[in-house]
């Protein structure tokens, strides 16, 4: 009864280890790692000029985003960050809630210079947060892009700073 009541106790742990691990992306010189939790959940090719990656946190009782662009050649952060909010404006999904937008700053993502901006918005009576950074390495442009909810800000700050010590571009 002891060997059996083990077994189970083991296979449980075993596999509910097994989605602590680390999801990982590398392709075309970036590549980044994400917290526990956050699952890779689409990689798309977008016709051999770049990829977009989006991941969500695995977690039921959180809502949590984020998103990778990785676009060859060199733009101006400004221009991605503008493309953003205009795609944020055109979707219908965004039309039905008030939408307040961040104007662009300088800053810094895994120490490159950046443009962040971002918005705020409802959904069913949930606040949202969106904060968008732009930037250029290793001869590409990069959007990420992380929204949740804005009273886990603190828990998504942390995420993306894990994301950011993992961050490489050459």
């Amino acid at each position: 009864m002891y060997k059996i009541v083990w077994t189970v106790l083991l296979s449980a742990t075993f596999f509910a280890c097994q989605n602590l691990h680390n999801a990982s992306f590398s392709a075309d010189g970036v590549s980044f790692v994400l917290p526990n939790m956050w699952t890779i959940e689409t990689i798309d090719s977008l016709g051999g000029s770049g990829f977009y990656v989006s991941c969500e946190k695995d977690t039921p009782d959180q809502y949590a985003f984020i998103s990778f662009t990785i676009l060859d050649g060199e733009s101006e952060p400004t221009d991605a960050i503008t493309a953003q909010e205009e795609a944020v404006r055109e979707n219908p999904f965004f039309l039905q809630w008030r939408t307040r937008f961040i104007p662009p700053q300088t800053a810094q993502f895994a120490g490159f210079p950046a443009m962040k901006g971002g918005y705020y918005t409802t959904n069913a009576d949930k606040n949202i947060r969106a904060d968008v950074y732009c930037f250029v390495c290793g001869g590409k442009t990069l959007t990420f892009l992380q929204q949740g909810l804005l009273q886990d800000s603190l828990q998504h700050a942390q995420n993306r700073q894990d994301i950011e010590q993992q961050f490489k571009c050459q």
